[in-house]
């Protein structure tokens, strides 16, 4: 995930890192083409009407260089471009999005259940996963009404230009950081998940920590990189649901043994419900909070994400339309079958599964050890009867640090074209320039990780602040500034029924309490460091 949490990992102090967003004046702010939503009956079509093939994407896109004179016409790729563009099921965009989210903060949710007791980590998991789930659609709607191609392009489109150039160098170094820190989480995982493999063969010396990291990730993260979108790596992706059962298994069976040899009830000091923990009063129950939020944070990506579903799948009871694109733009229905439908179920899904899985390692993990470190692994290790669950904890997080490189690189990589105004069409030179760039982010990446352990308390700080950017004040934002293009749009019809609704009022509060609990998020953050 980039910015799974802000957890330290062992020995390191690593935290993870998120999108700082600034807003751009009025006078840059380009006119982004509005995508009406007519809905006309089955088989009313005009002559300029066709029928969208099955590779479109789900989120029409259009062209961030315009005619004046009308709306742009429809891009029928992302800008990453290529064959495996819009070749995405529903269900590889959810593991994609999941994966986007987890990473190794999870191991440090047991210390964040620890400060709140078994019940208020349970909320608190709930109450985070729809928070931002909401903020995901959000963002998922405002991106189809722009036809924003990538996070940054919806920025630019509507908070305007010198906001999106900063976000998308923001980005850059927020996702380096993150791809950094996960090499540098399989230098600390890998060579003790190996040390069972190596004493069955006999050798007794460990893997160094610079052969475990370069030779993992150039075998796998390295080669993933070169994928042409996030679509491409659906399947790599679909280990996360996996990993991440493992993961879950191994805390609550753990957890079992532990409730049982307490004879069936909570362990010493563990409690229901609670505000810090008794038995340590440094534990601050507000530093618990920014640690859950940023586990969810999948909101940079899931733009391009949506844009890899063929816009005729159908999941979850949603979907299966035939949309119509005409040539003004507009995207007809079939009767109730929405297109949109399908976003919305993706991001649903990803956050329930995060969420599941969450719960499942914070709480199981806290009855385990409810003196728990920042790190449950710490805890582990500590453990005699523990080792094999330590050891199956290793290896499940050296497979997210290897799938998450790449998920963290791709989005990366389009910031990087954004602020080059590269050409998003496939061609040789586009492919050469692209392997050129994810060998130059990797061996840039690798340098830091064989020098550093941690990532220091800079990142801490940019981690905090971009993380409650881009999930909370991002979406509000933006759809403040939707908001106010309808009532633009409405002024000059002379309907204002649309704009005076109480739907639309409630949007409004909607989006200044998310810039209310952005800046909270952020003073817990701060003081927790």
């Amino acid at each position: 995930m980039p910015a799974a949490s802000s957890s330290t990992n062992r020995g390191s102090g690593r935290s993870d890192l998120s999108l700082h967003l600034p807003i751009g004046d009025d006078g840059d702010r380009p006119q982004a083409q509005p995508l009406q939503d007519a809905v006309r009956e089955p088989g009313q079509t005009t002559n300029a009407e066709a029928a969208v093939t099955e590779t479109t994407p789900l989120l029409a896109v259009g062209n961030q260089h315009d005619d004046e004179g009308g709306l742009a016409q429809h891009e029928m790729m992302t800008t990453t471009g290529g064959a495996d563009a819009t070749s995405a099921s529903p269900i590889g965009a959810v593991c994609t999005l999941a994966n986007c989210a987890v990473g190794a903060g999870v191991l440090g949710l047991p210390w964040a259940v620890s400060c709140l007791g078994v019940v208020g980590g349970a909320l608190l998991c709930a109450a985070a996963a729809c928070l931002e789930g909401r903020t995901l659609v959000m963002i998922v709607a405002c991106g189809r009404e722009y036809k924003a191609r990538t996070y940054e392009h919806l920025v630019q489109l509507a908070l305007g230009n010198v906001a999106a150039t900063i976000t998308a160098g923001v980005i850059i170094l927020y996702l380096f950081g993150s791809c950094a820190s996960y090499l540098i989480i399989i230098g600390d995982c890998l060579p003790t998940a190996l040390k069972p493999l190596l004493m069955l063969a006999g050798v007794k010396n460990d893997v160094p920590r610079a052969v475990a990291i370069a030779a993992a990730s150039a075998v796998t993260s390295l080669p993933l990189s070169t994928a042409n979108t996030l679509a491409g790596l659906a399947k790599a992706s679909a280990l996360t649901p996996a990993v991440l059962a493992v993961l879950a298994a191994c805390t609550v069976a753990l957890a079992a043994k532990t409730v049982r040899d307490a004879g069936g009830s909570l362990p010493d000091d563990a409690v229901w419900l609670t505000w810090g923990a008794a038995f340590d009063k440094t534990r601050d129950p507000a530093a618990a909070i920014p640690r859950v939020v940023f586990a969810y944070q999948a909101h940079i990506p899931v733009i391009s994400v949506m844009q890899g579903i063929r816009k005729d799948a159908r999941f979850l009871g949603f979907g299966g339309g035939a949309s119509i694109i005409s040539a003004e733009g507009v995207i007809a229905r079939s009767g109730s079958k929405n297109p949109t439908g399908v976003a919305i179920a993706v991001c649903v899904t990803s956050m329930l599964l995060c969420c599941a899985a969450y719960s499942a390692v914070g709480i199981a993990g806290y009855l385990t050890d409810p003196r728990t470190f920042g790190d449950y692994l710490v805890s582990l290790q500590q453990m005699p009867h523990a080792a094999w669950a330590s050891d199956a904890c290793n290896a499940a997080i050296v497979i997210i640090a290897l799938i998450s490189y790449p998920v963290n690189y791709l989005p990366a990589r389009d910031a990087i074209e954004h602020l080059m105004r590269a050409d998003g069409s496939s061609s040789s030179s586009q492919r050469a320039r692209r392997l050129v760039m994810a060998i130059a982010w990797y061996v840039a990446c690798l340098g830091v990780a064989l020098t550093v352990t941690d990532l220091g308390v800079a990142f801490q700080i940019i981690g905090g602040t971009a993380g409650a950017a881009v999930i909370f004040s991002v979406p509000a934002l933006v759809q403040w500034s939707r908001l106010s293009r309808a009532r633009s749009r409405t002024d000059r019809s002379g309907d204002s029924s649309v704009v005076s609704s109480p739907a639309v009022a409630l949007r409004r509060v909607e989006a200044v309490l998310l810039m209310l609990l952005s800046v909270g998020i952020l003073y817990a953050t701060l003081v927790s460091l």
